[in-house]
């Protein structure tokens, strides 16, 4: 397989974002453009990667293996050569907290994570240096939102109308389906802690969906992903009280110890990858787990997720989705 070629690209000028954590200012580090295949050599032969856990995790292993094959073969000094080039050792991580912790004590040098995880990773001062060197383009876009959504026969029609109902919702760590209702809840000055009832968590969004269906008189953040097309949802059964803004989809995260020549040509890798780049004979873009190409990220879309989450005092590192 020949090294990818090089493609058109238009030169994008990204702004910095400032986050804070810590008692201290972090960079979240965007590129500045999109860049050509690098002219300096990889200096490391190999690099961890972590994986964050998920549903999907035994559709993302096997893919990002193949992943893993084809950016070593970018990175072959002699493209048509079987050997050499930088080799991303591939490993599922025990959860989103042994993945922001194995990337600040080095066992990591990249990470698959969600986009909370990357924003709370950076309050930690040892992650200075972490970068983002891509965001993935999934089935359903670059970016997703979450709807916060109630039965349609349910007596709520406004956000304050939802004081003291319950919460239904996949996880703590879920941006669509627990950090979107409470930051609905801190944008009515309520403190998010103190204005819905009981929240229940019940493990994923299928199981969200299936329980507001069933029970009358709830309330759920659900991801777009789960509807299509957003008259999908008065289909189900269900009315919407609010809609966040675009919520970005999971990016590739570079430690602060990787060195700089290896993450431009990992970022050039992801970004070059298109559906002619075949490893095992197949396009690495078709089919499982979804991921249809890289893209560089948008900051607007952090911003609005540290939006999302500054509001309610958030501090646990990750998310699900």
């Amino acid at each position: 397989m020949a090294r990818p070629q090089i493609k058109r690209f238009c030169w994008l000028t990204l702004l910095s974002l400032l986050l804070f954590g810590c008692g201290e200012t972090a960079s979240l580090q965007l590129p500045g453009q999109l860049f050509p295949w690098p002219t300096e050599p990889p200096q490391s032969d190999s690099l961890s990667l972590g994986v964050a856990p998920s549903r999907d995790a035994a559709r993302l292993i096997p893919w990002f293996e193949r992943l893993a094959r084809y950016i070593q073969h970018c990175t072959r000094p002699d493209p048509e050569a079987d050997s050499g080039g930088l080799v991303l050792r591939v490993e599922l991580a025990n959860s989103y907290h042994d993945l922001l912790d194995g990337l600040a004590s080095g066992r990591y040098d990249l990470g698959f994570a969600t986009p909370l995880a990357y924003v709370r990773l950076l309050e930690d001062p040892r992650l200075r240096g972490a970068e983002i060197l891509a965001t993935s383009v999934m089935d359903v876009g670059t970016t997703y939102r979450s709807y916060l959504v109630v039965q349609q026969d349910a007596p709520y029609e406004q956000l304050l109308d939802l004081e003291g109902a319950t919460l239904v919702a996949p996880d703590p760590l879920s941006i669509s389906g627990y950090v979107f209702p409470r930051a609905c809840a801190a944008r009515l000055r309520f403190h998010p802690d103190h204005f819905f009832g009981e929240v229940r968590f019940v493990g994923n969004h299928d199981s969200v969906l299936a329980v507001l269906r069933r029970e009358p008189g709830l309330v759920a953040g659900i991801s777009s992903t789960l509807f299509g097309f957003d008259s999908s949802i008065a289909q189900q059964g269900l009315k919407v009280l609010a809609k966040s803004n675009p919520i970005p989809t999971d990016p590739l995260i570079a430690g602060p110890g990787v060195p700089h020549a290896d993450r431009e040509w990992i970022r050039a890798a992801l970004l070059n990858l298109d559906d002619d780049d075949l490893i095992d004979g197949s396009s690495l873009l078709r089919g499982d787990p979804g991921i249809q190409g890289w893209v560089p990220p948008e900051p607007r879309d952090f911003e609005e997720l540290l939006r999302l989450a500054d509001p309610m005092e958030y501090h646990q590192a990750g998310a699900e989705d």
